[in-house]
């Protein structure tokens, strides 16, 4: 039977089914996501992926999946994520294009149930929760309810791939919700990825209910925390991993002066190379002064000096483009 590849499918195991090992004949066994294997988990391991039949089987819940489906439901991904992630395997094979009919889009504006971090009577009422404690927490740690550009956030403690997780919602010129991303409030979480993209959806982009269309600059982050502390118009691409609509998106402010502010990790070879691709495309980029290379970004500067935004024109600044920026960035 034709089916995705062996490691491809242990990679996915390793990272979601607990305490995973491999055993005789390619078989994998872990704990199962699904279920936690009720009140086993740690003890028993009841979660099996089969070669021979391609399946993933809970003997537990007596739930099964194929590998396929098992690691979209997991990770979140796309079957065309993992599909594209399975080209850099050296043997790929799939005829399970019965998977791949279109799939309804995605209408839902927030995760399942979720609950409103900045609602005193919401938050009160889940008060003995330990999850939107530890939400609650977090947004006050990072100065999220006093930033600059703050807005509700959101947490699910029932979503099936989003729960536990602080959602952040990505809200149009009209301000209605269109997308969202929720970030991993446990490291033992991140394991699934920091940031989670609303799934059968088109990415759009955050901060575009904010943009003040006189002040003619427009500041892209790395991730939406980081442009809710630029004193005016911080956008974000969400990873900068920009898609179509969101060019077209953009293209309404072609007029503006674009300035990118990556993270401050030019010991990072990504990173890095995302600076020299956004120089060699003519953008504007912000280099971080030698002063401040000790923070990792704007957040991270802001919780440090204890405020709730930067200026705008602290960016301008230090923002520089064409041979200039390259040589900065090697110095």
């Amino acid at each position: 039977m034709k089916q995705l590849p062996f490691n491809l499918i242990e990679k996915y195991f390793n990272i979601y089914a607990g305490y995973p090992k491999k055993l005789s004949n390619e078989i994998l066994n872990g704990g199962c996501w699904h279920c936690k294997e009720g009140k086993s988990w740690g003890r028993k391991s009841r979660l099996f992926f089969i070669p021979d039949k391609n399946l993933i089987f809970c003997h537990n819940c007596n739930l099964s999946w194929s590998p396929l489906n098992w690691i979209k439901q997991v990770s979140g991904l796309s079957y065309k994520q993992i599909f594209d992630e399975s080209n850099g395997y050296d043997h790929f094979f799939s005829d399970d294009f019965e998977e791949l009919k279109p799939k309804s889009v995605n209408t839902q504006t927030l995760p399942v149930d979720s609950i409103n971090l900045s609602d005193p009577v919401q938050v009160k009422y889940y008060s003995d929760n330990k999850v939107v404690q530890m939400a609650v927490k977090t947004i006050k740690e990072r100065r999220l309810d006093t930033c600059v550009g703050a807005t509700d956030l959101y947490i699910s403690l029932k979503d099936y791939v989003h729960k536990n997780r602080l959602c952040i919602p990505f809200k149009d010129a009209d301000n209605k919700i269109r997308f969202y991303q929720t970030r991993a409030l446990y490291p033992q979480d991140a394991t699934r990825g920091k940031y989670l993209s609303k799934s059968n959806s088109e990415k759009t982009v955050f901060g575009m209910n904010k943009i003040d269309n006189s002040f003619q600059y427009l500041f892209i982050t790395e991730g939406p925390i980081d442009s809710m502390f630029v004193s005016k118009n911080g956008v974000s691409m969400a990873g900068l991993h920009i898609t179509d609509h969101q060019k077209t998106l953009l293209s309404k402010y072609i007029t503006f002066q674009r300035i990118w502010i990556l993270d401050n990790q030019l010991d990072n070879e990504d990173v890095l190379d995302k600076y020299n691709k956004l120089i060699d495309q003519g953008e504007h980029v912000f280099i971080w002064p030698k002063d401040y290379k000790n923070f990792k970004d704007i957040n991270e500067l802001c919780c440090s000096v204890k405020k709730d935004y930067i200026s705008s024109d602290f960016f301008i600044k230090y923002a520089q483009t064409g041979i200039k920026a390259k040589l900065l960035l090697k110095s």
